[in-house]
């Protein structure tokens, strides 16, 4: 009996040891959005540039998302030429660049070439009031997938800006 016990035990470590090393390697590989400022710290009336990239891209085709931003910060300008992600040639965003949050949509008409990471999209913000600001992203439900209509939850990565 004590044998078993003890094999069963050790059954359970390599089991548990296993479990933990599989979801740590997948949890490596979610697709994660990244937002980036051009400089941490502004003045009041300054701009800064905030870089969207993707990372980690199973194969994407199509991703919804929106673009969330505090009150200092006004959104004056987006730049979609600066995209590095192969097949991503399809963009929507909101009519009107003052609507919160900002919405963006990336879609394919090439669902086998969708690879690689990079980045996605630069949105030009000005800075209106004094304080510490985040710029960050809310999911659409479902609103990421690839050809096979796998759907991914994305890892969103804020930025912090600091406006003086």
């Amino acid at each position: 009996m004590k044998l078993f016990n003890k094999m069963m035990a050790l059954l359970m470590t390599v089991a548990m040891i296993s479990t933990i090393t599989m979801t740590s390697a997948f949890a490596a590989g979610e697709p994660t959005l990244t937002a980036k400022a051009s400089a941490d710290t502004i003045k009041v009336g300054d701009t800064v540039d905030v870089t969207i990239s993707l990372s980690n891209n199973p194969n994407l085709c199509a991703m919804y998302f929106y673009v969330e931003y505090d009150e200092g910060l006004t959104l004056t300008k987006r730049d979609h030429s600066i995209n590095e992600v192969t097949g991503f040639d399809t963009y929507t965003y909101s009519k009107n660049l003052t609507d919160k949050p900002y919405a963006v949509c990336w879609e394919t008409s090439d669902t086998l070439n969708t690879s690689g990471d990079g980045n996605l999209l630069k949105l030009t913000f000005t800075a209106t009031a004094a304080g510490t600001y985040n710029v960050g992203f809310k999911a659409y439900t479902n609103g990421v997938y690839n050809d096979e209509f796998t759907y991914y939850d994305l890892t969103f990565v804020p930025t912090t800006i600091t406006v003086e």
